[in-house]
Parts: C-alpha cells; structure tokens; sequence
C-alpha cells in the first residue's frame, strides 16, 4: 500500500495555484524549492536527483523551465 503525504498529495494542485500567481510567489516557489534541493543533495550527486526530476517532467514543463534557464544564463542576477 502506498501511503502518501499531504504535501504529496497536494504537490500539483499547489503548483497549478501558483503557477497562476504573481511573480513573487512564483520565485518564492521556486527558491525555496531550489534551496532545499541543492541543500539536501550535498551529500550525495544533485545531477542524480535532476536526473530523476526530468525523467517525470511533462514536456511542457520541460519547455518553461528550459526558457527560464535560458533567460537566467541571460540576465543579471
């Protein structure tokens, strides 16, 4: 039996509510979310993890966070 957490339940519902929401809630999403990846996967290979996330990305998800890196590569911080 798989139990899951509330917080996996929920985890695309949030996202479709946020991804309808302001620029700063949409970069509080994404640095916190960020943060504790790469603050979590210090011990052990961050590109193992980033592995598995894209492997379940869909493919428009896939295009936004490709052209958000692209802007970020771009940009000044």
């Amino acid at each position: 039996m798989n139990v899951k957490t509330a917080v996996e339940q929920l985890a695309g519902p949030i996202g479709k509510e946020i991804g309808a929401s302001d620029d700063h809630t949409q970069a509080a999403l994404l640095n916190g979310f960020c943060e504790m990846l790469e603050q979590t996967c210090r011990m052990t290979d961050i590109n193992t993890q980033l592995c598995f996330i894209s492997d379940k990305l869909t493919h428009r998800a896939r295009l936004v966070i490709i052209q958000l890196a692209e802007f970020c590569e771009t940009s000044k911080p």
